[in-house]
């Protein structure tokens, strides 16, 4: 059996920037508080963030051991490196939080786990997956710009996200992995800008893509692919 810990005001599962940010207002507020964090979070595969003012090409993990170091002067705040195992309601309204090695008492538990990406099973897209295969082009549009672009989308939102990607590539192809279900002449996008086939591996360097093979056995010279893909809790 675990051994049990100190009663906390919180304990929050999930240490990034959710958790953190969390951790710090509790703290200031004098509230006790332990944040355990297994180390995974969903930007750990990118290389840098963007578009976030004072944070422009820093790596993830820089600014949450920043985050990390900025909580730790705060006495009332504890940070627990470990994955947890289960949340369990005691009778007296406690909820206690058990790791592999211990459990831990708290009148309150905030959820903090984020999001995992569900990506599409297309050989090379782990290995270029924030880097040069990416979800936004206002996060990573600046770093492919001038680039020959491919986005994989296939619904009635897909004309405006190829408009919008057009603002950072030299050009755009639609890989729609099938019959459009937008109608692309109307929308403007020229027909041979329209991939219909299925892309089976990403060509790439160090993550880098340089170009995508599809099953008929063509292959497009593109720097850059976006995707919008589903995503699960943890």
């Amino acid at each position: 059996m675990p051994a049990r810990h100190i009663t906390y005001d919180t304990i929050i599962i999930g240490g990034s920037y959710a958790g953190l940010s969390a951790a710090m207002t509790l703290g200031r507020s004098l509230r006790k508080v332990l944040v355990i964090d297994s180390g995974k979070p969903c930007n750990r595969f990118v290389e840098a963030a963007h578009n976030a003012i004072t944070l422009d090409y820093k790596k993830p993990t820089e600014i949450q051991a920043e985050a990390r170091e900025q909580l730790s002067r705060y006495e009332s705040v504890d940070l627990l490196n470990g994955r947890v195992e289960n949340v369990l309601a005691t009778d007296d309204g406690l909820q206690v939080v058990q790791t592999a090695d211990n459990s831990y008492e708290g009148r309150a538990v905030v959820l903090a786990t984020g999001v995992k990406d569900i990506l599409p099973e297309i050989d090379g897209m782990r290995d270029c997956w924030g880097k040069s295969a990416v979800h936004c082009p206002y996060c990573h549009g600046y770093e492919l710009k001038g680039k020959p672009t491919a986005i994989l989308s296939n619904d009635e939102g897909t004309p405006d996200f190829y408009y919008l990607v057009q603002n950072w590539a030299s050009e755009v192809y639609v890989i729609t992995q099938g019959k459009p279900t937008f109608d692309a002449q109307a929308a403007g996008i020229p027909l041979d800008r329209i991939i219909e086939a299925i892309p089976k591996s990403l060509l790439h360097d160090s993550g880098h893509l340089d170009a995508i093979r599809f099953d008929d056995g063509r292959e497009l010279m593109v720097g850059g692919l976006y995707l919008r893909p589903l995503s699960s809790s943890h």
